[in-house]
């Protein structure tokens, strides 16, 4: 499987974020903005494979990971899903080979 999030708006607008290997941990470095990297940063966000879908997982209550504007703790991403930390925006990129319908998303309910 491979993942690409494509980041749109912004002053990165064409940074290009590469997964080929699952899980994978989406971070933020210590400007706020995210990377790959584990070392001395703080993870927001896992992704895994599952049978031919991306999952995302939030790991962190301080950061609030966002699937098509909608504040998530978990759920399938889709090919086309904009996913937002921070100040950051990505398109979801992968080809998607599940025969299944993809699991509920699970939503963060603000008050």
């Amino acid at each position: 499987m491979r993942l690409r999030l494509y980041e749109v708006g912004g002053n990165s607008t064409g940074r290009v974020m590469r997964f080929d290997q699952f899980p994978a941990l989406l971070c933020i470095d210590t400007e706020g903005a995210p990377c790959t990297h584990q070392e001395s940063f703080h993870s927001v966000c896992e992704m895994n494979d599952i049978g031919g879908q991306i999952e995302v997982r939030a790991s962190t209550e301080f950061q609030e990971v966002l699937v098509n504007d909608v504040s998530v703790t978990s759920g399938a991403l889709m090919p086309g899903d904009r996913l937002s930390l921070g100040n950051r925006c990505f398109i979801v990129s992968y080809e998607r080979t599940a025969k299944e319908r993809p699991p509920s998303m699970r939503v963060k309910i603000l008050n």
